[in-house]
């Protein structure tokens, strides 16, 4: 039997160990709450929800005081460590037609479009860079039942009068990447692939000097939604007019949300640098990669800054 050397668990996502190592990501500390405190806002959670929520909260109005309670730091749970994944809502369109009319699909599917373009130019006005590579997502058949999974996709837009989406055969999707186990799929170029945990920290850097004040370390004990809305922590509360619950899967260990959330897992595999391999079948750039299964797996490449940077990231959604 052939064995392996598996690396310890090191407590942390690859993504952010990589981030953390580097002081413009790594950022000022942000000590607990250790004290009472009043805000206009209090948002719960350091995740991609609760952080872009502080953001644009200021940037409608710069003088709001926003405070962020973190209990671990930010960028700690899921948005430091998925696969980090720029999607539109395009792949959901018939399934969003279906359920809220083609009007409301379209615009939120156009919303979605919109942002894979401005979470690009956010790292870009920000000035960090979190390996974001607009070029596209391959979504292709790796069984042969799976052969033809994207058909309603293609009917609905049609029928809407759009091209968003190219249907390519085996060869051309071994053409772009070249594994003999894809047997045909769709392409579409509103996607693209970024280093997650860069992006979190990158995010958490800017809200602190836009003058959001974050507590990381500080988990709620106890938050009252009213008016006003009080977070209750071990050793501070804040007073806030509004509050947001931020905490994406974590508020299922809250009474109130245990029947109305269902958690769902992932595991991650990241494979030792391997450019060579990924030159001789064409994928040198940042397209991510998923398949049809029910279960799917979503793969991407690295691609950072050198080559050699470049293993390859299989994520299983279950």
């Amino acid at each position: 039997m052939t064995t392996i050397d598996i690396p310890p668990d090191q407590g942390r996502s690859w993504w952010l160990r990589d981030a953390l190592a580097l002081p413009e990501f790594a950022g000022d500390a942000c000590p607990p709450l250790a004290v009472d405190t009043t805000a206009d806002v209090v948002i719960l959670g350091g995740g991609y929800t609760g952080m872009w929520t502080a953001w644009f909260l200021k940037e409608l109005d710069p003088g709001v005081d926003v405070v962020l309670l973190e209990q671990d730091i930010c960028g700690g749970g899921p948005s430091g460590r998925n696969g980090g994944f720029v999607d539109s809502f395009w792949g959901d369109l018939t399934l969003l037609c279906e359920r809220y009319g083609d009007d409301a699909a379209l615009r939120l599917c156009r919303a979605g479009e919109d942002s894979v373009r401005a979470i690009g130019a956010f790292c870009a006005e920000q000035g960090f860079d979190a390996w974001y590579r607009a070029d596209g997502e391959l979504s292709a058949a790796s069984s042969t039942p799976q052969i033809g999974a994207w058909a309603d996709a293609i009917i609905t837009a049609d029928r809407l009068g759009l091209d968003h989406l190219d249907v390519l055969a085996p060869a051309e999707v071994r053409a772009k990447v070249g594994s003999p186990v894809l047997r045909g799929g769709v392409y579409s170029r509103y996607g693209a692939t970024l280093h997650p945990a860069r992006l979190a920290r990158g995010l958490r850097n800017a809200l602190l000097a836009k003058g959001v004040r974050i507590f990381e370390g500080t988990p709620v004990s106890r938050f009252g939604s009213g008016s006003p809305a009080i977070a209750e922590t071990h050793r501070g509360t804040v007073t806030a007019g509004a509050g947001v619950l931020a905490m994406n899967a974590w508020a299922q260990h809250w009474k109130r949300f245990k029947r109305a959330i269902t958690v769902r897992g992932s595991y991650i595999v990241l494979t030792a640098p391997a450019p060579d391999k990924l030159e001789e079948i064409g994928w040198t750039n940042g397209m991510g990669l998923a398949d049809y299964r029910a279960a799917l797996h979503y793969v991407r490449t690295p691609a950072g800054k050198r080559s050699s940077d470049n293993g390859a990231i299989l994520d299983k959604d279950f």
